[in-house]
């Protein structure tokens, strides 16, 4: 701050201090974290790796589902018909369905965050993602077990709704604690992985 004839002048240097400046820095990286996941992800999406994972899901769903008892038909790489029970449910694994969706967000948001050691970005990728994967495929094996046994409505009613919203609290609740542990904050109050 400079005095000029009386009045008080500041200079904008392009930094905000306090913890305004902190909240718009953290706003910013979530910002880029989140442009930086979808452009990752239709990236994928459009290769033939993506391809090969949906493949890979859909054989693991067929072979658990089977494990219940249920028959399954791989109809292309990502079509799955399944029945058994009564009723009959036709999977079409589809990226932004998939857990590949889910992982690769999580995993390249969580990346890019730029206040978070090199270390605590690779547990979020070695750990957190994958159980988002693992979540998505009880959320399908759920919903498919209940359209089988009940009717695609019940499939339609589980899987869009109730599954979904479910998965999406999972997403968010990993996504907080993730965050929370690995910044700054929590490793001054002794509140990191297993310090409870």
């Amino acid at each position: 701050m400079s005095r000029r004839r009386g009045v008080a002048m500041s200079t904008y240097t392009g930094r905000s201090s306090g913890a305004r400046g902190a909240l718009h820095h953290w706003f910013l990286d979530i910002a880029l974290a989140v442009a930086a996941a979808t452009l990752a992800v239709e990236a994928l999406n459009n290769t033939r790796l993506g391809s090969l994972l949906i493949e890979a899901e859909r054989d693991l769903l067929s072979r658990l589902l089977s494990s219940v008892k249920l028959r399954t038909i791989a109809m292309g790489y990502n079509v799955l018909l399944v029945y058994g029970w009564g009723h009959a449910v036709t999977l079409v694994l589809t990226p932004a369905c998939s857990g590949l969706y889910a992982y690769t967000a999580f995993t390249v948001s969580s990346l890019v965050l730029a206040n978070v050691e090199w270390r605590r970005r690779l547990v979020a990728a070695a750990v957190y993602a994958p159980i988002l994967v693992l979540g998505n495929i009880v959320r399908i094996l759920a919903a498919t077990a209940l359209g089988v046994r009940e009717g695609l409505h019940a499939f339609r009613l589980f899987h869009d709704y109730v599954g979904s919203g479910l998965y999406l609290l999972l997403y968010a609740v990993l996504w907080l604690d993730w965050l929370y542990r690995s910044l700054p904050y929590a490793s001054s109050h002794g509140l990191e992985a297993g310090e409870q």
